[in-house]
């Protein structure tokens, strides 16, 4: 009968050791072994950051620019699209995170959401748009002005300054 015990265990240790993950340890960088290789590795690690830099600057020029081109009032996928053939490594992430961050700046403004997707626009001056309900188009109407009545009407309503106004129509 204890051997019996015995073999019940076995199968159970042998198998608690194979569930055991195995900890691979990380090796630590070795130091610089003298002051030249501390200079030449601290160079690189500066040239590797500004090479980074500049590929983000690339990026982040090319999508304000199409923004302050186009005429479209593009999504985050459609300037992605747009500018994928002209840089391959350009992610849909990092239009949205520099669109993000335009709009924070005051770079280009958001219409809101057309048909459930966040439009943008690279002319920050007032102007009026018209939505199109059928084909989810964004068109400019450089004929009608934002009237100045309406912004005092809100500022004496309020009490306070209004700093911009987004006025759109839709149909």
């Amino acid at each position: 009968m204890a051997k019996k015990k015995q073999e019940e265990k076995l199968p159970q240790e042998q198998l608690e050791q194979e569930v055991q993950p195995e900890v691979e340890e990380v090796a630590e960088e070795p130091a610089p072994a003298n002051e030249f290789e501390e200079k030449y590795l601290a160079e690189h690690d500066s040239y590797l950051r500004l090479a980074a830099d500049y590929d983000n600057f690339r990026k982040r020029t090319a999508i304000l620019s199409f923004l302050r081109q186009t005429k479209e009032h593009p999504s985050a996928e459609m300037v992605f699209n747009h500018l994928k053939q002209e840089i391959p490594d350009l992610s849909l992430g990092t239009v949205y995170r520099n669109l993000s961050m335009f709009k924070a700046q005051g770079e280009i403004i958001s219409l809101g959401t057309v048909n459930g997707i966040e439009r943008f626009d690279g002319n920050t001056a007032p102007h009026v748009h018209f939505i199109c309900n059928h084909c989810a188009g964004v068109m400019d109407l450089h004929g009608v002005a934002v009237p100045q009545e309406l912004s005092t009407a809100v500022e004496n309503g309020v009490g306070g300054q209004v700093n911009s106004c987004q006025l759109s129509f839709t149909g």
